[in-house]
């Protein structure tokens, strides 16, 4: 819980950049194998719990406001619901792409009308009573446009023999200096890293897999790139699926989802969201 809040802190705070690729491997390894350890303790110690207690992402994200780690002005919301219905994860994922493109984020917009980059956009997500940071990437690239293949610059072909043998010259002319024609477009395209300090053989492989590789080893930290909004659906799927026990499969065939049992359902998840 600690380590993945820790993350996102440090994912909203790095600086922006043109090549920006995320925190660095090092800053992961620094928060997982110094930071939360540190950390967890005093949670635990000021809630007056026992020092294997679970806790839950709130309680971290009181104590790391406390500490300066966050602020609460950086939080932007909590989505949540059963991970198995499309329509609850999409709403979550729609508000990671799109979270500083709304109109009602006046401040992000008059970001991105000066040119600059998009805001920072991390989330620390709860299921199973395990939270993995989830982070927003995005990056400026420049691409090369023909200004000719610009629809507003089209025209209809002319009917007139002579005014084609002009167009003829002009082409011609056009064809020595083809660099004139070209203009290149600022535009940002957007990815998404799910860090995870704990995860499991089911997420990571499969079981014919590690029946027949008796060598495999579990990684001690997952990082995994999503290149699209329908990718990261994808995943969190396949982390949900790999969570479930025997009885999390009975439960769910034997009963529909309810908003008012969300507690005791095991498809129940919760996303803290954050911002710089």
């Amino acid at each position: 819980t600690a380590s993945s809040t820790i993350e996102d802190s440090k994912h909203t705070e790095s600086e922006g950049s043109d090549m920006d690729v995320g925190i660095d491997n090092n800053t992961i390894r620094t928060v997982i194998d110094i930071q939360a350890p540190l950390i967890l303790p005093q949670v635990r110690g000021n809630l007056g719990l026992h020092q294997d207690a679970l806790i839950i992402p709130a309680d971290v994200h009181d104590y790391l406001i406390e500490q300066n780690f966050l602020s609460q002005n950086q939080f932007a919301g909590v989505y949540g619901g059963n991970i198995l219905d499309d329509d609850h994860i999409k709403q979550f994922i729609d508000s990671l792409c799109n979270f500083d493109k709304e109109e009602g984020s006046s401040k992000a917009n008059k970001k991105l009308n000066q040119g600059e980059s998009s805001r920072k956009v991390a989330a620390t997500f709860f299921f199973h009573e395990h939270v993995v940071a989830l982070h927003r990437i995005t990056r400026k690239i420049d691409t090369n446009v023909d200004s000719l293949d610009d629809p507003k610059n089209k025209k209809s072909p002319s009917r007139n023999p002579f005014r084609r043998m002009r167009l003829r010259r002009k082409k011609k002319a056009k064809d020595q200096n083809d660099v004139e024609d070209i203009k290149v477009v600022e535009e940002e395209e957007m990815w998404f890293e799910i860090i995870d300090s704990l995860p499991g053989a089911s997420m990571l492989t499969y079981d014919d897999y590690r029946e027949e590789d008796l060598s495999y080893t579990l990684s001690n930290t997952a990082r995994i790139r999503c290149n699209s909004a329908k990718s990261l659906q994808a995943c969190l799927r396949w982390y949900a699926c790999s969570k479930f026990t025997e009885s999390d499969k009975k439960f769910i065939n034997s009963y529909q989802w309810d908003d008012m049992n969300m507690e005791f359902d095991p498809r129940v998840f919760q996303a803290f969201v954050w911002s710089n």
